[in-house]
């Protein structure tokens, strides 16, 4: 396997996304810019043209022809405005772009089309200055509320996004590969699945781990996934792209559009002022320490470097194995509801800078639907062992007027827990 020569990283309104190809040189870069009237010391901001918009679209419609994937970033394209401003970076010899600048730029990009009458406006005619006090308090809030430990932890996001495919892998340029999960190389496992990052479950179809064998994808998929799945039951109705009805023991729920009740035989819907709220008894049980499991595993499949992985093996190991043992080393998770419901299902990853062990190495908050639940790896060789995850939570900005309950995952046998959704009236 070969690194890429130089990669491109697109941020738009809409969204972004990474063209990369292992074969892709300098003198291909320079003609890609000279297409659009650009050259490598051009500004990384610009002017969606509708010429550049068309150049774009036919380049990318392209490559399809031998690359199915590239069709997610045609439709992406096609759904970005024209004269809407855009931002284009490049990087040679395989040099990873910083993840933690993806949120900032996005951000940026954002600050600009807040902007009245953009799309009238030229590149040398934008307001800058406004721009950029939109930033800055696009920036607070980032510090306030996405990262609010930014001196302690690098933060990063990633969301699933039908419309761009995301491929993860520790191990570009790797001569052999090798699963992250059982640690076997090819051939004695193979690569031939599509392994979800998150689990299609959830609604993902986007984004994949390279790194994940056939084996283990089975194994996941067949064990502690299922425990995730029963779990965020309800939560699924809104991220997943299909109509679901879901059944409870107290009333049957479906998803076309909105989510509505169909079937209900007790009392269980309390009206408020603003919101409907149901009180959901489910069918079915999962065992509490098999879905920390699958949380765990959701956070190990996005994780990109391989120094990270590497001291995650315990981690990992963990994960995949089938033991049910009780262990004394595991942190509480935090579960908390808003009002509102997302309509996609994104993971916020905040990843130690520091040596501190007496700090999680990596805290993960998983958003979907009306529920965030935050935890924190356990067993990673640079953190201590009797970490309580609860008081670091609580110190935080970002948390602050969330009725966090805190739950322990030590139970090994399968339980029941009731589900509040709470349904926005419609206006």
């Amino acid at each position: 396997m070969k690194l890429p020569i130089f990669s491109f990283h697109f941020f738009f309104s809409e969204c972004s996304f990474t063209y990369e190809e292992e074969e892709l040189s300098l003198a291909d870069v320079c003609s890609f810019f000279e297409e659009i009237g650009l050259n490598l010391g051009s500004d990384p901001l610009q002017k969606l043209k509708p010429e550049y918009k068309q150049f774009l679209l036919e380049h990318f419609s392209e490559l399809t022809r031998h690359n199915p994937e590239f069709h997610g970033i045609v439709q992406c394209i096609k759904s970005e405005p024209e004269n809407n401003f855009f931002m284009i970076f490049h990087l040679g010899n395989g040099q990873p772009f910083p993840q933690e600048q993806f949120d900032k730029i996005d951000l940026y990009v954002d600050a600009i089309h807040r902007v009245e009458n953009i799309e009238e406006l030229e590149l040398n005619e934008l307001p800058m200055d406004e721009i950029n006090k939109l930033y800055q308090m696009y920036m607070k809030y980032y510090k306030e509320y996405l990262n609010p430990f930014e001196e302690l932890y690098a933060y990063t996001s990633i969301k699933s996004n039908s419309k761009v495919t995301t491929k993860i892998s520790s191990q570009e340029g790797a001569e052999v590969k090798r699963c992250r999960f059982c640690f076997k190389y090819f051939p004695e496992v193979t690569f031939k699945k599509k392994a979800h990052a998150i689990s299609r479950g959830l609604g993902n179809i986007s984004i994949f781990c390279l790194d994940e064998c056939d084996e283990c994808n089975e194994h996941f998929g067949t064990t502690i996934e299922n425990d995730l799945m029963t779990f965020l039951n309800v939560q699924r109705m809104s991220v997943v792209n299909k109509a679901l009805e879901v059944p409870y023991e107290n009333l049957k729920l479906k998803n076309d559009g909105n989510i509505t009740v169909i079937e209900n035989i007790s009392e269980t819907i309390v009206e408020h002022e603003d919101f409907a709220e149901l009180t959901l008894e489910p069918k079915d049980k999962f065992i509490p320490k098999n879905l920390y499991k699958a949380l765990c595993k959701l956070a190990l499949s996005i994780v990109s470097e391989q120094a990270d992985l590497d001291c995650l093996k315990d981690t990992i190991k963990w994960v995949r194995s089938t033991e049910l043992t009780s262990h004394d080393s595991l942190m509480n998770i935090g579960i908390f509801h808003e009002v509102n419901a997302e309509h996609h299902v994104k993971i916020h990853i905040w990843t130690r800078k520091g040596d501190d062990k007496g700090l999680p190495f990596k805290i993960i908050r998983l958003e979907i639907g009306q529920t965030s639940i935050v935890y924190a790896l356990p067993f990673a060789s640079n953190q201590n062992s009797d970490l309580d995850l609860e008081s670091l939570i609580n110190q935080l900005e970002i948390f602050k007027n969330k009725e966090i309950a805190w739950k322990s995952v030590e139970d090994v046998h399968p339980i029941k827990i009731k589900t509040t959704l709470r349904i926005p009236r419609k206006i």
